[in-house]
């Protein structure tokens, strides 16, 4: 037991010097960039209905998690079927931005795309979900501080995307203790976009020196991920959902779910699912109009079971629930750090 309580202090002060090294950075990035912010057009990207949200907002900020795979995607449609990049594509509009990216190279590609920005600062550090949100604190008292940002409306940040794949759900807790985000963007990766909203499937984050290590195999990458019925328990009847992937961001098993808070929804013509037999009814659209690398395929590369098991409303929600964990348990034996949350949620 001594042993034990000796480690976790000292993982307690690791993680905490951490956590200064990190401000440091943001101090250092924060006084290195230009005075002058640039200007431009408020654009609302045409992939996103949330983002219609934003338009006219006051000094908006968007933050980013995991920014750095669609860097070179903000304007065009990427070669996977992804993108343009929503939050990018806002920040490359004139919003003010934090962007957390752990990758080295794709950190340095940030870097490079915004050195002209006073307004936009790069993480380029692996960050635990804890530290974000008072990583975002600090960066956002800096910007009021250049007048940046004259104000922190109670929904702030404006626009907040989490798309690592790994512990989208855990940064999304941490930030949400916090903030109460305007919009909020992630990606349904593979497995967790045909997980039904009736069951609450969240892959808890863990620290990779590298993409690889993070990602070695499609078994692994389909055993992560963060699903509809978890985000819902998180962000919770605040929130509704207003868009739930469309035509080739399934290509490659992506579907894009948008949510908004309920105060921010104007009388526009947006839809917005609220109720769980609503948001039941828009994912089950969502899924049905994928492609047929999903549909008809028997069993999805990386998976151990048939994923029709998942859309058939004949099998009993216990039933998918224990295929499920099956899946996660077979993932952990080949020595994979993956840990996931699944339950019932009906």
């Amino acid at each position: 037991m001594k042993t034990d309580i000796c480690f976790s202090e000292s993982l307690m002060r690791a993680e905490h010097h951490q956590l200064h090294l990190l401000r440091d950075q943001v101090a250092y990035r924060l006084e290195q960039s230009a005075s002058t912010r640039m200007v431009a057009d408020r654009i609302v990207p045409s992939r996103s209905v949330a983002a219609s949200l934003l338009a006219g907002a006051v000094d908006p900020l968007a933050v980013v998690v995991g920014a750095g795979m669609n860097a070179r995607n903000v304007h065009k449609q990427s070669l996977l079927g992804h993108g343009p990049d929503i939050g990018l594509t806002l920040i490359d509009a004139g919003f003010a931005g934090i962007l957390f990216e752990g990758d080295a190279s794709r950190s340095s590609e940030l870097q490079t795309m915004y050195e002209d920005r006073s307004d936009v600062l790069v993480m380029s550090a692996h960050v635990h979900p804890f530290q974000v949100p008072s990583l975002v604190g600090d960066v956002a008292l800096f910007f009021r501080k250049r007048q940046i940002l004259t104000r922190t409306p109670t929904l702030f940040p404006h626009f907040l995307q989490i798309g690592i794949g790994s512990g989208d759900c855990d940064f999304l807790e941490e930030i949400l203790h916090r903030f109460t985000p305007r919009v909020f963007r992630t990606k349904l990766d593979t497995l967790s976009m045909l997980v039904p909203p009736s069951v609450h499937y969240r892959s808890h984050s863990h620290h990779s020196d590298s993409l690889s290590s993070q990602y070695p195999g499609d078994e692994y990458t389909h055993a992560q991920g963060c699903s509809l019925g978890a985000i819902i328990d998180l962000l919770g009847p605040d929130y509704g959902l207003v868009q739930l992937g469309s035509g080739s961001d399934f290509v490659y098993a992506a579907g894009y779910v948008e949510f908004a808070h309920v105060n921010a929804v104007v009388s526009d013509g947006i839809s917005v699912a609220v109720t769980y037999d609503q948001i039941k009814s828009a994912w089950r659209s969502a899924v049905e109009a994928s492609p047929l690398l999903w549909v008809d395929r028997g069993v999805y590369h990386g998976a151990y079971f048939d994923h029709h098991l998942l859309l058939d409303e004949s099998c009993p929600v216990e039933e998918k629930v224990r295929l499920l964990r099956e899946q996660a348990e077979r993932v952990r034996a080949t020595g994979f750090p993956l840990n996931v949350s699944v339950f019932s949620r009906v």
